[in-house]
C-alpha cells in the first residue's frame, strides 16, 4: 500500500478559536447551532452508516411532502427555479419513502425517528437535565428510547445498503 505524502502548508500549533459573531459564539456554546441527528453521530449513539440512512430519510420526506421547517421563498421567480423531476422518478422516492415507514413502524420507532431526523426535535436521550452535582442525561425511559431509535436505524440503514439506494441521497 502506498501512503500518500502530506502536501501544503503543515498544520500551525494553534488553537482554532471561533470566528463567528459574539451572538453566533454564544449559540455554538449552548449547542444550538447542531441538529439532533448530527450531535447523535457525535456522541457516538449512531454509525455514520445509520446518519447517512436518517439524512436519506428526510431527503425522501422532503420530495413527499416538502422541508418542514421556515424557509424563505422569492415569489417572483415562481415555479421555474425548481428542479425538474420526472412522475416515474418521484413515484419510485415515493414508495421508498413508504417502504422506510413501514421498517420504522414495525419497530415502534416511527414517530421518534421522523421528530429527530426530519423535524429536528430533541429525543429525550439527548435532553440533559440539569442536578445540584451538574448535567446528568435523563434515565431509563431516554435510554430506551434512544436504544429503539438507533435499532430502527441501523434496520433501515441495512435495507437502503440492500436495496441498492445506499448512502446516497440526492441522486
Amino acid at each position: 500500500m502506498v501512503r500518500r505524502k502530506r502536501r501544503g502548508r503543515p498544520p500551525s500549533g494553534h488553537a482554532r478559536h471561533d470566528v463567528g459573531t459574539p451572538e453566533l459564539q454564544r449559540k455554538r456554546q449552548a449547542g444550538l447551532t447542531t441538529e439532533p441527528i448530527d450531535l447523535c453521530l457525535q456522541r457516538e449513539l449512531i454509525t455514520p452508516e445509520q446518519h447517512a440512512a436518517a439524512l436519506h430519510l428526510r431527503w425522501l420526506f422532503s420530495l413527499c411532502y416538502g422541508v418542514p421547517s421556515v424557509r424563505a421563498v422569492v415569489w417572483e421567480e415562481g415555479e421555474g427555479t425548481r428542479k425538474t423531476r420526472s412522475v416515474a422518478w418521484l413515484e419510485r422516492r415515493a414508495g421508498e419513502y413508504a417502504e422506510a415507514l413501514r421498517i420504522l413502524r414495525h419497530f415502534g420507532a416511527d414517530r421518534l425517528v421522523l421528530q429527530v431526523c426530519v423535524y429536528q426535535q430533541w429525543p429525550p436521550f439527548l435532553c440533559p437535565r440539569e442536578t445540584a452535582s451538574g448535567p446528568v442525561i435523563r434515565a431509563i425511559p431516554g435510554l430506551k428510547s434512544c436504544e429503539r431509535f438507533t435499532q430502527a436505524l441501523q434496520v433501515l440503514s441495512m435495507h437502503l445498503e440492500r436495496n441498492g439506494q445506499g448512502t446516497r441521497f440526492l441522486t
